[in-house]
C-alpha cells in the first residue's frame, strides 16, 4: 500500500501541470514520474509480481469504452502506453494516452486525452484501483460533431 501511495503522489504532482504542457506530452512518463521517451512507454497500476497474471489481460481481445458507457464497471487495474495516432483531417501526428481499463470479467480500452483527464483526476482522489479497492464507475459519453469526449461517474459500492 505504501507503495501505491507514493506513485499515487507522482500522479498527483504531474496532473496539476498536465493541463499547461504542449500537445506533444509523455503520458505514461506523467503517471510513473519519468520523462525521456514517449512512443514505446507505458504505465501500469499493478506490482511487478503481477506481471505473468496481467500479460494475457493486456494482449488479449478489449472492448470499446463507448461500448460500456452508461454502465457500471468494476476497474481493478489500469494499463496506460502511449500511441502515436494521425489526425485523419490535417495528417498531424499526435501521442495520446491507450488506456485498458482492467475489470474482473472484461477489459475495457480507448484512445481519449479526455478519459486520461477524467481517470487522472478520480485516481487523485480515490487512489490507484487494487482488487482489494476497485473503482466502481460509470463512463459517459459526450458528443462534439464527430469528436467523442469521455468522462466517468465514480458510483458507490
Amino acid at each position: 500500500m505504501e507503495k501505491k501511495m507514493e506513485n499515487m503522489e507522482t500522479v498527483n504532482e504531474v496532473v496539476a501541470v498536465a493541463a499547461s504542457e504542449p500537445q506533444v506530452r509523455d503520458y505514461a512518463a506523467e503517471w510513473s514520474g519519468q520523462s525521456t521517451g514517449m512512443i514505446g512507454r507505458d504505465w501500469c497500476s499493478w506490482a511487478a509480481e503481477r506481471n505473468d497474471e496481467m500479460l494475457p489481460r493486456i494482449t488479449g481481445e478489449a472492448i470499446a469504452l463507448a461500448d460500456v458507457v452508461n454502465t457500471k464497471i468494476t476497474v481493478t487495474d489500469v494499463y496506460l502506453e502511449n500511441v502515436q495516432v494521425v489526425d485523419d483531417k490535417t495528417g498531424e501526428e499526435h501521442i495520446l494516452p491507450r488506456i485498458l481499463l482492467i475489470c474482473p470479467d472484461q477489459v475495457v480500452s480507448c484512445v481519449s486525452m479526455t478519459a486520461f483527464t477524467a481517470l487522472s483526476k478520480i485516481m487523485r482522489f480515490k487512489g490507484t484501483p487494487t482488487p482489494e479497492h476497485p473503482l466502481i464507475l460509470k463512463p459517459i459519453q459526450n458528443m462534439k460533431g464527430q469528436k467523442r469526449f469521455y468522462n466517468f461517474q465514480v458510483l458507490a459500492k
